[in-house]
């Protein structure tokens, strides 16, 4: 199997997944909003240990897939920290409001081999849990944006893990 890019505008577009998480960083510098909407596919912590070579290959997948996403969340809550210490300029740095659509448990049972299936099958069963993953969150956690945050980084991504 084979992914293209795609143009808009003359500037080409293609799933970040095939080589790690696209960058958060130009999302929060790049625009004027300081919403940023994080929708996460792969889950932070998985139950159980894997034991078998394609499980632990799953769990491999995913650790490296998070690592720099859990890396760019990091340096955020720091740099919201420190605006809020005011020990960072606020005409250089945002203070962002951070939400977060997951959902690891509907997720839980596709192992990495389904990231390359395109069964039409399976295509709408991930996109039914996707919407049904925003739909909750809208429902949630909707009339927080543009006034705070819904997602704690330092309980999220900060918080040391088994």
């Amino acid at each position: 199997q084979s992914s293209q890019a795609v143009v808009i505008d003359g500037e080409p577009y293609w799933d970040g997944g095939f080589a790690g998480n696209p960058a958060i960083w130009p999302l929060v510098y790049g625009t004027n909003t300081d919403d940023v909407l994080l929708v996460q596919i792969n889950p932070l912590v998985h139950e159980g240990i894997p034991t078998t070579a394609a499980e632990i290959a799953d769990r491999v997948n995913e650790i490296t897939f998070n690592a720099s996403l859990v890396a760019e969340m990091r340096a955020i809550a720091f740099v919201q920290k420190l605006l809020g210490q005011k020990k960072l300029a606020p005409t250089h740095y945002k203070r962002l409001r951070l939400h977060r659509v997951a959902d690891a448990e509907g997720l839980a049972p596709f192992d990495a081999s389904s990231k390359l299936n395109t069964d039409p099958r399976l295509l709408q069963t991930l996109f039914n849990l996707g919407r049904n993953a925003g739909q909750r969150w809208l429902a949630e956690h909707g009339d927080a944006v543009g006034r705070q945050g819904t997602v704690d980084l330092e309980e999220t991504f900060l918080k040391p893990r088994r």
